[in-house]
This record gives structure tokens, sequence and C-alpha cells, in this order.
């Protein structure tokens, strides 16, 4: 499942809930996500670059149990 046609269809209006929900998946061993996000911080359509970033940071927060303040 690629996540890019879901980061274009929302025009990166990724809620919070989604990123969760993501990160959760990639903390739960779908890599391919998280893989996929990395290289999507470089496409050209900044909603998809900011909707990949949402989803490695809460990915790191989840791991971590760090937040942003």
């Amino acid at each position: 499942m690629s996540i890019l046609p879901k980061l274009q269809s929302t025009n990166c209006r990724i809620g919070s809930a989604s990123g969760k929900e993501l990160a959760k998946d990639v903390l739960a061993g779908n890599h391919v996500i998280l893989k996929e996000a990395i290289n999507l911080v470089t496409f050209d359509d900044k909603n998809v670059r900011v909707g990949a970033a949402k989803i490695i940071e809460k990915a790191a927060e989840e791991k971590t149990g760090v937040s942003r303040i």
C-alpha cells in the first residue's frame, strides 16, 4: 500500500489521528510506510512533503516518548 495517494488526496491535511495511525503501523513493523515517507520528504508537492514529515515525526515521538514542546 502506497501512502502517496492518501497524502495527495487529503492535500496533506493529514490529521493527528491519521498520522498517529500510520506511525503505529510503522512501529508495528510496517517499515514500508517509513521508507516511503522518508523518500516523500523530497517530493515536488509541498503538501505531500509535510504529510510525510508528519508521519516520521509521530513515529519518532511514539518510539522515544518525547513530543515537541
